[in-house]
């Protein structure tokens, strides 16, 4: 019993050891060479093109609470246009979005936050239903902008393992590559932005 305890402890503090010195960019995991890893770069190097996808799943996680939550504003505020606007946006970003549905619905978001952020303002009261529509909205804005925060770090270690990989490419394999990682690199520079305005 003794010996699978620090089995389990021995293992924790080399994955942790991991943890803590990615922690800090300069740093490196002196057991890294110990480990059988290559090094710091051609690991992010490979890792750009395989966590694209998860990148841009918790994107589309977190933009789809965020226009839902738009939505149910709008429609509270008795903005019907732009609640079905923002529908059809929420309905795409449910799919498999590409970077054009990333950018409309970005647009559309854009906009209709203008214009919900000008109803709160104004707009003194709120029948029944729209009070409905607004208490809804509040925990999906809430899970959309949490969800949008913490994939802040996330985006940005992706972006520099990208640029790392765009770097590392040559001329020859720089355009495949840009390609390839298009998706991420349109998205990851947004996030920053995106916390702010959200």
């Amino acid at each position: 019993m003794r010996i699978l305890y620090f089995t389990l402890l021995f293992s924790a503090l080399i994955a942790f050891s991991g943890e803590a010195f990615a922690q800090f960019g300069g740093l490196k995991n002196p057991m890294s060479g110990a480990l059988g890893g290559n090094s710091t770069a051609s690991s992010e190097a490979a890792s750009a093109a395989k966590s694209q996808d998860a990148l841009a799943n918790r994107f589309s996680k977190a933009l789809f609470n965020i226009v839902a939550a738009q939505e149910k504003f709008a429609l509270a505020f008795g903005m019907a246009e732009e609640a079905a606007e923002l529908e059809a946006q929420k309905n795409l970003l449910a799919g498999s979005p590409s970077k054009d549905d990333y950018k409309r619905a970005l647009a559309v978001s854009s906009a209709a936050n203008e214009k919900i952020t000008e109803a709160t303002a104004t707009q003194a009261t709120l029948g029944v239903e729209g009070k409905t529509k607004y208490v809804e909205a509040l925990p999906l804005y809430a899970k959309g902008t949490y969800n949008l925060v913490k994939l802040g770090p996330e985006a940005s270690k992706w972006l520099k393992s990208a640029q790392s990989e765009i770097k590392g490419a040559g001329v020859m394999g720089l355009a495949s590559l840009k390609k390839k990682l298009d998706v991420g690199l349109f998205i990851a520079p947004k996030v920053p932005g995106l916390i702010k305005n959200f």
